[in-house]
């Protein structure tokens, strides 16, 4: 057997994905009736043709001898945890966990920050693809910075939503998310910003290329005006292609992280060791009672934001 050839990486499978869309776009546009359907029907065919082949990888993987469930189930979770793979298996509708289920997982990482700000969301389920947020007493009189998190994480658990919809507690009702649109291929890396998170604005902090995988750098942000406002220093960490913000503050005695340890997701104070796990939620893993003060980035057109407001 000869050897795999390397892999692209996922910025340019999102570019492939993008490309492939835009072709489909223009063939449903063609002049030419015969031609458009002829087309058409060649993309489909060849969706469903990889489509059996994705179910035929499943059930083998799936259905191992006795002694060996184990390892399938290994397999399948790497294959989920796998953004392009992942991706490529709800175009199907072969992921193995059902949309809800991933809908409610995601709104219980991001539900720390939401009570770190005096919030709290419920999920009300989810009908014909929209998930229905309830966001239970918002702080602030503005509910941007909570209703970006929760976007952005339910985006990136389920790129295969048609659309969020927020309720507060008081009873409004925020303005849906822009449903996406139904083209014939919806291709979505699963750690992508979409542009549905990112519409609110947000203070810039540079460029997407200035802060590297594995990296973490801290920054200063102004909030606010001139007259009426401040900053604060922000500590950014890349985990694996994915941005994280908090307050550069150790939650036991305030101390910045310049000089501390990033491990993957494992930020480890340089004064006292504590040690944080940034993905969920900068939960502290010698005391349960201590977590990182969070802030939702954005990424737009490049730009690297944080909601500060």
């Amino acid at each position: 057997m000869g050897e795999l050839s390397p892999h692209i990486h996922d910025e340019e499978f999102q570019k492939l994905a993008e490309r492939v869309d835009v072709l489909a776009r223009e063939l449903e546009e063609h002049p030419d009736p015969e031609t458009r359907e002829k087309a058409l029907e060649l993309l489909q065919t060849v969706l469903s043709l990889y489509g059996e082949a994705w179910r035929r990888i499943l059930h083998i993987v799936q259905s191992r001898p006795p002694g060996q469930e184990v390892v399938g189930q290994l397999i399948v979770s790497q294959m989920m945890e796998d953004p392009v793979v992942s991706s490529v298996l709800m175009i199907h509708g072969l992921y193995p966990v059902e949309l809800k289920a991933r809908v409610a997982t995601a709104l219980d990482q991001v539900r720390p920050y939401l009570h770190s700000r005096g919030g709290d969301a419920q999920l009300l389920g989810v009908e014909n693809g929209v998930a229905k947020v309830r966001l239970v007493r918002p702080r602030s009189p503005s509910i941007a910075p909570m209703r970006l998190p929760i976007e952005k994480a339910l985006w990136e658990a389920a790129p295969d939503l048609k659309g969020i919809e927020i309720i507060e507690e008081e009873g409004g009702v925020a303005p849906p998310s822009a449903p996406r649109s139904a083209g014939l291929l919806q291709i979505q890396i699963k750690n992508k910003v979409t542009p549905q998170a990112t519409a609110s604005g947000g203070t810039p902090l540079g460029l997407l290329e200035e802060f590297p995988r594995g990296t973490m750098k801290a920054m200063e942000a102004r909030y606010g005006t001139e007259a009426v406002g401040g900053r604060l220093t922000l500590l950014i960490c890349n985990v694996d292609g994915k941005l994280f913000a908090y307050r550069n503050a150790c939650a036991c005695h305030g101390l910045p992280f310049d000089k501390g340890l990033l491990e993957g997701a494992l930020l480890t104070c340089p004064r006292n060791g504590y040690r944080y796990d940034l993905r969920r939620s900068g939960a502290c893993l010698n005391d349960p009672a201590l977590h990182l003060d969070p802030f939702p980035l954005l990424v737009e057109d490049g730009v690297v934001k944080v909601a500060l407001e």
